[in-house]
């Protein structure tokens, strides 16, 4: 399901590719765009993921009415929307201006095609508001008959709700108070039954949420508001295997808005989309790193990694890449100086790997010892990039005219400073070098490492990114 591929690789015929907004309250003018199968809009509370959500449902409902959440309504006064769609015959794309006074104007033709708002919640509230408050409920029951779930639903049903229902039957009701259908459900488990009257919040948004999935059309676009409301871990990541499920086989288009770590945990990157306010505004960050989203959702990053380098300069090199190429494996790790190459193999060749040991350790060692046989240890291994010592490699980064420029530029001292460290430490060994450079020029040596760091990325990217690949691979 959501942990294949299938899902972002399908070809859907209908698509939602981008929405753009101008006066969108709470935020900047700007645009947002979604991937195949599934996107997630993330965020804490108050940054505007509802606002998005239902600005994305309402352009392409045009100036018809929606039954979105009217809570999140006059957000979008004073707003212009316009969305790019494909698969709507020769339609590329539909604006939607709403004025200061809700008055909306869409662009001709509408779209046709199926749009659903899911906010599974809010739904489980109206439902259980409703039979409450209506002393005729039972009578009306009689009149509309139930309907028994099929075996397929019902094991889904199981499945996303944790429970063992032997039994689960549905009314669906036509224009019932703030619904054009709402749904009543009644379960039996063992010697037991009973309705939605009586079920927990999490457990009815949990079927309203199947329900409507099951009778959407193929090919339908739906925006789900924080289906993770009210709803145990266990079952937010079984509903997103079963949404997964949906957009393969009938070819839906979902858009997602949650503050739940777990909703996104498969999802790749590429299809969250992260929200951060400064208080005034919030902005969107596409492509989010794990460590942005931790720092938001909690969870996600692990700081369990310990990388074994041979020196103090290997040390730093490392980290620089890994912080400059992979931010999120940069907080993942962390790095201790062994002293050389053999002190290292010592070390992994003597603690052993116990099998459910979370922590891995990785020896980073020098490109210079790249030959050595190393036959007994118990940890991986990789190597710097190139063939020579970490020094070596940034001196000739330094040595560069391009290098020296932008290593003026990073370290903001006059190219008359480079030039009279490099002519100071001249003719030295790679080691001495290092040392008599960073003397000269003045900054501390760590400072002045770091700088030559990203000088040597820049003229060897390919090198530095195959070198963070294999640190990644070496981790798993």
């Amino acid at each position: 399901m959501i942990t294949g591929v299938t899902t972002w690789a399908r070809q859907y015929p209908t698509r939602l590719n981008q929405l753009q907004f101008e006066g969108l309250r709470g935020f900047d003018d700007g645009s947002i765009s979604f991937k195949p199968g599934i996107t997630a809009i993330v965020g804490g509370n108050g940054v505007g993921k509802s606002t998005l959500a239902r600005g994305t449902i309402d352009v392409l409902i045009g100036s018809k009415d929606s039954d979105a959440s009217p809570s999140s309504a006059s957000r979008l006064w004073g707003c212009k929307l316009v969305a790019s769609v494909s698969g709507f015959e020769s339609i590329p794309q539909v604006t939607l201006e709403i004025d200061p006074s809700g008055t909306r104007t869409a662009s001709q033709p509408e779209l046709e095609g199926e749009f659903v708002w899911l906010d599974p919640s809010y739904a489980a509230m109206l439902i259980q508001h409703q039979i409450v408050g209506d002393a005729a409920f039972a009578d009306l029951l009689e009149s509309t008959g139930p309907r028994a779930l099929p075996a397929e639903e019902l094991a889904a049903a199981n499945f996303v709700v944790g429970k063992e229902y032997s039994e689960l039957r549905v009314w669906e009701i036509q224009d019932y108070g703030l619904l054009a259908v709402m749904p009543y459900f009644r379960v039996r488990t063992g010697d037991i039954e009973y309705g939605a009257e009586n079920m927990g919040r999490g457990e009815l948004a949990l079927l309203v949420a199947l329900w409507t999935l099951n009778r959407t059309k193929k090919n339908a676009i739906v925006v789900i508001e924080e289906p993770e409301t009210y709803v145990s871990s266990r079952s937010q990541d079984a509903l997103m295997d079963l949404i997964a499920k949906a957009c393969d086989e009938r070819g839906l288009w979902i858009i997602v808005t949650t503050h739940s770590p777990v909703v996104i945990r498969r999802l790749p990157n590429p299809h969250v989309v992260m929200l951060a306010t400064d208080g005034a505004k919030s902005m969107l960050i596409p492509d989010p790193r794990d460590h942005q989203i931790a720092s938001i959702l909690g969870g996600g990053v692990s700081y369990e990694n310990l990388l074994l380098t041979e020196d103090q300069c290997g040390k730093t090199f490392t980290l620089k890449l890994c912080e400059l190429l992979d931010p999120d494996l940069r907080r993942q790790v962390v790095a201790v100086v062994m002293g050389g190459d053999s002190r290292t193999d010592t070390v992994l060749s003597a603690l052993p790997k116990p099998e459910r040991w979370s922590t891995k350790i990785v020896g980073v060692y020098d490109g210079d010892v790249r030959g050595a046989a190393r036959p007994y240890l118990h940890w991986p291994i990789v190597f710097l990039p190139g063939n020579a010592a970490p020094e070596a490699l940034l001196r000739d980064a330094a040595n560069d005219a391009q290098g020296r420029q932008q290593l003026s530029i990073a370290l903001d001292v006059p190219l008359a400073n480079i030039t009279v460290a490099l002519q100071a430490a001249a003719g030295r060994d790679h080691h001495d070098w290092h040392e008599e450079f960073a003397r000269v020029l003045g900054p501390d040596k760590v400072t002045v490492t770091r700088a030559l760091s990203k000088v040597w990325l820049s003229l060897n990217a390919a090198d530095g990114r195959a070198f963070i690949g294999q640190l990644r691979a070496a981790i798993g």
